[in-house]
């Protein structure tokens, strides 16, 4: 081929790409054809803090009481005599970013008195866990268990704390109120029977028969009151006359209160300044370390008249005591 026909056929190409560009551009701009690209768009949302809306607590499987921020002491605990009890606790958490079911460190604290509820000063604490999504609220849930039956009553404290998954914190705080629950358990452990012992001679005091241990099983303190009736046995009968039956903390006859057969008159017999709380579950100590008087033995002194006949199998009677709160201590 001539050269003349090689320039004509490298012109006859350049007429047709400009035409090309022309029917897709709408002009002979064909530069623009190699200039487009993809590019990728980022968008960063700051995060937002979850809100806890709602707290709610309970000692059953049915009924859940909301923690009100306005109506003090709505959210009540009940005290389990002599043992534990296992309070079930739910939280509504708000969350703007709508990934709260995806939260895995949501907290739950109970505490005493009216300071700080957190993971430093708590009593009991929980994990809240099986987020349940409604829109951008969850509902999360757990259990508090072994709460033991000293604990202080009074004013409690509840607190939930949430993290989101860009780890920004938000908590919040509910009263509570631990109601008081007076108990008492005598004789400790033996049961029902005061075993009083056997009188080998007459018109003679004993020196602390049948010691037998009361035990604190409430959250407060304690009055203690002892009241007795006549002993019988067939139709015998030893009368209790205020001279003859006494019960006292020790075998001697150093420290003692006199029973008298009057149930108008019970006889107070507690340590000073109340029969304490325990403070351990087995209740080796009481709140206040040893001497343990939420632990109070007791010993009786009983003193049979001459002339009293023998009775077979013994001579019975029946031990009245009862408790109700100490008035000056908590």
């Amino acid at each position: 081929m001539s050269a003349k026909s090689i320039f004509f056929l490298f012109l006859m190409i350049i007429c047709l790409v400009l035409l090309v560009s022309y029917a897709f551009t709408g002009s002979f701009e064909f530069y623009r054809l190699i200039q487009l690209a993809i590019k990728t768009g980022t968008l960063q949302i700051g995060g937002k803090a979850p809100i806890v809306e709602r707290i709610y607590i309970n000692d059953s499987l049915t009924t859940m009481t909301e923690c009100d921020p306005v109506l003090y002491g709505n959210c009540t605990l009940e005290c389990n005599e002599n043992g534990n009890r296992t309070y079930r606790i739910n939280a509504t958490i708000y969350d703007e970013n709508g990934d709260c079911a995806s939260f895995t460190n949501v907290r739950a604290y109970l505490c005493q008195g009216s300071g700080a509820c957190n993971s430093i000063v708590d009593i009991y604490e929980v994990p809240l866990s099986s987020p349940a999504q409604y829109g951008l609220r969850c509902n999360f849930t757990g259990e508090l268990r072994g709460i033991e039956y000293f604990r202080r009553w009074e004013n409690w404290r509840i607190n939930v704390t949430a993290f989101d998954t860009q780890n920004l914190p938000n908590n919040t705080v509910r009263n509570a109120y631990y109601n008081q629950k007076a108990g008492l358990i005598y004789p400790y452990p033996t049961g029902d029977t005061i075993v009083l012992g056997t009188i080998t001679n007459f018109d003679v005091w004993s020196l602390g028969l049948g010691g037998n241990t009361t035990k604190n099983t409430g959250n407060v303190r304690l009055n203690v009151t002892y009241n007795a009736s006549d002993f019988t046995c067939a139709a015998n009968t030893i009368a209790i006359t205020g001279t003859n039956y006494a019960v006292g903390n020790d075998t001697t006859m150093n420290n003692y209160m006199l029973i008298n057969d009057d149930r108008y008159v019970p006889v107070q017999y507690f340590p000073a300044g109340g029969m304490r709380r325990c403070g351990n579950y087995p209740c080796l100590a009481d709140e206040d370390g040893a001497p343990n008087w939420a632990n109070y033995t007791l010993y009786w002194h009983i003193n049979v008249p001459t002339g009293t006949p023998v009775c077979t199998p013994a001579y019975t009677n029946s031990i009245e005591v009862s408790q109700y709160a100490y008035t000056l201590a908590g």
